[in-house]
């Protein structure tokens, strides 16, 4: 089952959200809309994104809300709360930096933080399939608060770095 959730409509996305954190739910995938992902695609000067909307399933969600320090099926747990992953899909389209993170995998740095203070790190998928799906999507795979997040760039070469920020990444140190 498909949850729709415009990401401009912030009430309702956070309510989802808050559902999602409370409960696991094994066959739900949440479709995030309004997220204006292709608009990366001018800030890079290359097409990587085809699709605006963002898929993700409800058990990635509901791990990476969940208190630090456990770890469930998929993913570690990052203490994130909705409002933090609400802000960083509306800023998503704003990026630090953005690194190929894989044949179709991105790591997209962006503006928002977490309640530490610690940048937000969204990783995407494109060209994935949901649940079974005949659909390519951009695929959610997970979304992490970075401590380091100068470390983390250096830990990537030159040819994986697809945008940089300079100017907004010296803000941060």
């Amino acid at each position: 089952m498909i949850k729709y959730a415009n990401i401009q409509k912030r009430r309702e996305t956070l309510s989802l959200l808050y559902l999602v954190k409370t409960k696991q739910y094994p066959n739900l995938v949440v479709r995030f809309k309004n997220t204006n992902l292709c608009l990366i695609n001018e800030l890079v000067g290359k097409t990587i994104f085809y699709k605006n909307d963002i898929f993700v399933d409800a058990i990635t969600l509901y791990e990476i809300m969940q208190p630090v320090g456990g770890k469930g099926k998929k993913h570690n747990y990052h203490g994130l709360n909705p409002e933090t992953i609400l802000d960083g899909l509306r800023n998503i389209n704003v990026p630090l930096c953005i690194l190929n993170d894989g044949k179709s995998k991105y790591s997209i740095i962006i503006p928002t933080k977490d309640e530490n203070g610690n940048q937000l790190l969204v990783v995407i998928e494109t060209a994935c399939q949901i649940n079974g799906g005949d659909s390519n999507v951009n695929k959610l795979v997970t979304v992490f608060p970075k401590e380091k997040v100068f470390k983390y760039l250096r830990s990537f070469d030159i040819e994986d770095v697809v945008y940089l920020n300079q100017i907004e990444l010296d803000k941060i140190k």
